[in-house]
């Protein structure tokens, strides 16, 4: 049996190359004689950086920028010829900050702008942003920020970028930015709205209800601001990030594309799936949210479409998700009880959890 491992990042706990190593390890020990392919998969969010410098060839540069809060940290991007590749998360990335740091009022994109910057006076022309696993709802404008635009208030005073301060802004003064921008979106939420990045993603970043609302009440005051922002606004991907694509849609005209779709083609996946007997998958979580272009998704959904059978294992199955028939998903997580304990010792309980479904697969696949 040919058999294709392409699982995304265990959300804070492990890697999108280390998940799909265990996956292969403990599958290949009960069955030996099966084909293994191993195409670890990403959607713009962590492990997109590792996974296109691989496909690229492409060099590696670190340099210190700042974090979401604003302190100093080592943070890296990939660069081959006059194309860059840049990941948010590097230096934007909830990951970054400690639960009790979290708060989407004050963080900002700046230091993924640094990252940019550097990139272009490197000599980069094209630049392929994948954003996800963010700490920040600044549409994008900290990374505008560093690349040279300025804000202003009423009064004529700069502002400084971030969550909270959006709503302030009254005048934005650009300058001239010469790359093409290509964003790699993790979900196609639009930026505004009961789906928008402030209502959906603001809570899980930190903010509590009352900063939700002044989250909403600052994008949707920056989308009024520009011409084009209501119409931008309503479209899907706009609200990745905190609205991380409708910042640099709007003021650098960046190309915006689904992230997961993106990987799953540069990989080489997409050719790929088509000779697989079976695709095991899997991501930290699967609810609701997962619909909204998660790799996971987009997984089950082309298999679907080549009636291939699809086994994903994660760290948590909410009920509301329901697989389609061509599906079956294997949380570690049973019980609430279990959560820290499955967590910290996640290798462990995926090796056991991916055993038990070798040993049973010709059973599983009828």
């Amino acid at each position: 049996m040919r058999v294709l491992i392409s699982p995304t990042a265990f959300k804070e706990t492990l890697t999108a190359d280390e998940v799909t190593e265990l996956i292969a390890d403990a599958w290949g020990k009960v069955r030996p004689g099966d084909t293994l392919i191993t195409i670890p998969l990403a959607d713009g969010g962590d492990g997109t950086l590792d996974i296109l410098i691989r496909c690229m060839g492409a060099e590696i540069i670190q340099l210190e920028v700042h974090d979401p809060l604003g302190r100093k940290l080592k943070a890296k991007y990939g660069l081959k010829s006059d194309t860059a590749v840049v990941e948010l998360a590097q230096a934007a990335g909830i990951r970054l900050l400690a639960p009790d740091e979290r708060n989407p009022l004050k963080t900002s994109t700046y230091g993924v702008g640094e990252l940019i910057m550097d990139a272009i006076k490197s000599g980069a022309r094209r630049v392929i942003l994948g954003v996800g696993g963010s700490a920040t709802n600044d549409a994008g404008l900290g990374i505008l920020k560093a690349l040279g635009f300025k804000f202003y208030d009423k009064d004529g005073r700069e502002v400084w970028p971030c969550g909270g301060s959006l709503s302030q802004i009254v005048r934005v003064e650009p300058t001239r930015v010469d790359i093409d921008m290509t964003v790699l979106s993790d979900v196609i939420n639009p930026l505004l709205g009961e789906l928008g990045a402030a209502r959906v993603y603001g809570p899980q970043k930190g903010a509590v209800a009352d900063e939700v609302k002044i989250l909403e009440e600052g994008l949707t005051h920056i989308a009024g601001l520009h011409p084009k922002g209501r119409e931008y606004a309503q479209m899907e991907m706009m609200g990745a990030a905190g609205g991380v694509p409708f910042g640099l849609k709007l003021f650098l005209n960046a190309d915006v594309v689904l992230g997961a779709t993106y990987i799953m083609k540069v990989t080489g996946w997409m050719d790929t799936v088509r000779t697989a007997d079976l695709i095991i998958t899997g991501e930290g979580r699967i609810d609701h949210q997962t619909c909204f272009g998660k790799v996971t998704y987009e997984v089950i959904r082309v298999a679907q479409r080549l009636n291939k059978p699809v086994v994903v294992v994660c760290g948590e199955h909410v009920p509301e998700f329901r697989p389609p028939s061509n599906v079956v998903i294997f949380p570690l997580l049973r019980e609430i009880s279990d959560r820290t304990r499955v967590f910290n010792n996640a290798r462990l309980w995926l090796q056991q959890v991916v055993t038990n479904l070798a040993r049973y697969a010709d059973l599983l696949l009828g």
